[in-house]
């Protein structure tokens, strides 16, 4: 097979196999450099490549593979009706951005096969990882599921769940006795503003005559709802039954259930184990 070319008015053919002895110099045509070869074809200095109508790359004999539309859309393996549309698959490579601005304020990341980021004003929103989703910039360590920030951005929109929460938490003596409880247990689970918890405490051997209270909640009580919670308790000495009455200074005031009495004083719990468990609304 020959490649034919035309220099003037006469037409001659060149041989594939001598591409590269007849061509090894490079001509220039314009601004750009042509170097033409057996397999390869080279172009340097390329500013502008136009067409009237579409412009296309084709590979693989005929095949288009590269379409630039009239309308500036480019298609890859396909005839693009958006400014960028592929046919196939796109692989990002390690730590490189789809970006929706210059700055990255807008941005879809890919750290191989670590993690998937979403960036939405600059800051990270969302975060997907072999362990689940990470909201807020969060980074889901174990298991399977959706982590909350250790600091929850409360939302005002009564239809979002922004909290998630477990821990433990200190019970203290807010009867203004000073007391030092013994904790057995202390602990906590926050869905939203609902606050599931549990202590099994042990009072100290006191005199004190002062009106038990129990401090330390692990998250301030909603005022307008504080007093209208009641947390299920016993003593567990004598399987005394007494309501927890949560309160608006973040207490647990200690009342007997199935009466009108008030609670008890320091001095009726000294010694004594005190259990309770139930739920309160948080302020956030």
């Amino acid at each position: 097979m020959a490649v034919p070319y035309t220099f003037g008015s006469a037409t001659t053919s060149i041989p594939l196999s001598q591409l590269d002895s007849n061509f090894a110099t490079t001509i220039t045509l314009g601004n750009t450099a042509v170097q033409l070869g057996n397999t390869i074809t080279t172009l340097t200095g390329v500013t502008n490549l136009a067409s009237s109508g579409a412009l296309t790359l084709g590979s693989n004999g005929n095949t288009t593979a590269i379409t630039v539309s009239t309308s500036q859309n480019v298609g890859i393996g396909a005839t693009p009706t958006q400014k960028l549309q592929v046919a196939g698959n796109v692989f990002i490579s390690s730590g490189q951005y789809f970006m929706w601005d210059n700055a990255g304020a807008w941005a879809l990341q890919s750290d191989a096969s670590t993690y998937v980021r979403t960036f939405i004003a600059g800051n990270e929103q969302l975060r997907v990882n072999a362990y689940g989703i990470g909201i807020g910039g969060t980074t889901p360590s174990s298991g399977t599921g959706v982590t909350f920030p250790a600091t929850q951005n409360a939302s005002s929109d009564a239809n979002t769940l922004d909290d998630y929460e477990e821990g433990t938490w200190t019970p203290t003596d807010t009867s203004g006795a000073s007391l030092s409880f013994t904790i057995q247990s202390a602990t906590y689970v926050k869905v939203g503003q609902a606050v599931f918890v549990y202590m099994f405490i042990y009072y100290p051997t006191t005199a004190s005559t002062a009106t038990a209270k129990i401090g330390g909640l692990p998250f301030n009580v909603l005022s307008s709802s504080a007093q209208n919670y009641q947390l299920t308790g016993r003593i567990q000495m004598g399987g005394v039954a007494y309501s927890g009455q949560v309160s608006t200074s973040n207490s647990i005031d200690p009342v007997p259930m199935n009466s009108f009495n008030s609670g008890p004083t320091n001095v009726t719990l000294s010694g004594s184990g005190v259990i309770f468990s139930g739920f309160y609304r948080a302020n956030a």
